[in-house]
């Protein structure tokens, strides 16, 4: 399976370079790209001086149409899926080798990387945020989704061509669950660990919150629109 790994990057600090260098050694340097979501930190350059594939915003647009890019880019160049990671190196780029061995079945279209098997060391607000998220998510998407908001994560293709995205932001990762899900596509998981380092989140509760608001908002919607069929004609 020919797989690109997507790593959407904005000030994610030297960590980027681990991340890079751990994927690589699951699919390859020439299958791992970075987009480099406007950030004003010079790791995405360093990274791109030592071979790798950017892909440049000139301004930061979100992490969402960092993912768009990389989605348009991975489709245009043949690829029979892709794997998201986070270039902050809170996701362990040696588990990309397990994630893409279940996805080599071809039964799901989606395998989400789950941290809620244990969150003993997981920020108390997260695990209400994510329990909540990933509840109401699962409800519209009328699958159990256990981790909605993990960024570690394999999607077909076919998912890719299927669902037309419109977030901007982390509410994009909540559509795509939707959307494939309404259109027929299964999602399974994969467990993995919860880490956290000294790097900065951007996931700023206020902001996020409200962000979250308008995705319940846009969720019938999402809804309506993941359950189109196409005619066939």
């Amino acid at each position: 399976m020919r797989v690109a790994v997507l790593v959407p990057a904005y000030l994610t600090g030297p960590e980027l370079l681990r991340v890079l260098e751990g994927a690589s050694k699951a699919v390859g340097q020439e299958n791992v790209v970075i987009i480099d979501d406007g950030s004003p930190d010079g790791y995405p350059r360093e990274a791109e001086r030592l071979g790798y594939k950017v892909l440049r915003h000139a301004q930061n647009l979100g992490k969402g149409e960092a993912l768009k890019t990389g989605f348009s880019w991975a489709v245009s160049n043949g690829y029979e899926g892709v794997v998201t990671i986070d270039g902050d190196g809170q996701h362990d780029p040696s588990l990309i080798g397990p994630l893409l061995e279940k996805a080599a079945s071809g039964e799901a279209g989606i395998i989400v990387g789950t941290r809620m098997k244990d969150v003993s060391t997981m920020p108390w607000v997260r695990i209400v945020v994510n329990r909540t998220t990933s509840w109401i998510i699962s409800r519209l998407a009328g699958q159990r989704i256990e981790d909605s908001q993990s960024g570690f994560r394999f999607i077909s293709t076919p998912v890719l061509e299927a669902v037309e995205l419109k977030g901007s932001r982390y509410d994009l990762e909540s559509e795509i669950l939707i959307k494939a899900a309404r259109r027929g596509f299964f999602i399974d998981s994969i467990r993995i660990p919860t880490l956290y380092g000294k790097q900065k989140s951007f996931i700023r509760p206020l902001k996020e919150g409200i962000c979250f608001l308008r995705v319940l908002f846009a969720c019938r919607d999402w809804v309506r629109e993941g359950d189109r069929v196409d005619s066939g004609d």
